[in-house]
Order: C-alpha cells, then sequence, then structure tokens
C-alpha cells in the first residue's frame, strides 16, 4: 500500500461511522472504507456525498484524502459537481480535504478555472507523490 510505504496509517471507521453508512452500501462494498470503492461502491453521487460528509464528522480521521482529477473539457458534469459539492462542504469542515488524481496530468484553462472555484481543497497529482509530500508536511507539523 502507498500510505503505508511513506508510515501514514489510517485509523478504522468510528462505530458510529460504521453504522451511518452500513444502510447505504452496495454488496460487497466495504464499509471500512467506502471510498476506495468509489461512486459504484458508495451507490452513486449522493451516496458518496454522505460518506464524504461522515468521514468529516468522523472524531478518527484529521485530514480526508479522495481520488478525482480536475476536469480538462467540458461535458464532465458529474466530476464538476462533486467537486464543487465537497468543496462546500470542506470549507464548513475542520480538516482538510485533498483530492489525488492516479496519474500526472497537465492542467489547462478550463481546468484552471474549475479549479479557480475550489478554495477548500487540495488537488493533488500522482499518489506517491501526493503521500510524500503529506508526510513530509504532518511531519514538520509535529515538530
Amino acid at each position: 500500500d502507498a500510505a503505508a510505504a511513506h508510515g501514514l496509517t489510517f485509523p478504522a471507521l468510528s462505530d458510529q461511522s460504521r453504522e451511518l453508512l452500513q444502510p447505504f452500501m452496495q454488496p460487497g462494498a466495504i464499509v471500512n472504507n467506502p471510498l476506495d470503492g468509489g461512486l459504484g461502491a458508495a451507490g452513486g453521487v449522493d451516496v458518496f456525498l454522505k460518506c464524504v460528509d461522515t468521514y468529516l464528522n468522523d472524531p478518527n480521521f484529521d485530514i480526508l484524502l479522495l481520488q478525482e482529477e480536475l476536469p480538462r473539457e467540458a461535458g464532465t458534469r458529474r466530476a464538476e459537481m462533486v467537486l464543487r459539492e465537497v468543496n462546500e462542504m470542506a470549507g464548513k469542515a475542520n480538516k482538510p480535504v485533498a483530492f489525488i488524481s492516479v496519474l500526472s496530468y497537465g492542467v489547462n484553462e478550463f481546468a484552471r478555472s474549475v479549479r479557480a472555484e475550489l478554495p477548500h481543497l487540495a488537488i493533488m497529482q500522482e499518489p506517491d507523490r501526493a503521500l510524500r509530500a503529506i508526510k513530509n508536511a504532518t511531519n514538520y507539523w509535529r515538530r
């Protein structure tokens, strides 16, 4: 696991969060980390956002990491909506939220315009690089 390679650990969901999420999970979805399965495991956008809200309110977590790329062209309404909704939730939360893309990609004018509308989110590329940066920031904060 990439996080473990950087010395990062992820706590289990609180019992209360697990109970909140269980009714929404699709068959075969892992309740301990429903976000790992994306929208499919969570049962669509509404349930995915419920999962995000539950994680943001779980006392066991101090940061929320999600996977998504900045859209690079019009016609990506679902991705844009998810980013905007999570941005709004992050603005009200008392913990940071970061989206990490699977790969590195160029950011064009469209992506920059979407990014400008997401002031409460960190947008990072490549899991290895992102997790290394998070680990370094964590080490710095702990000094």
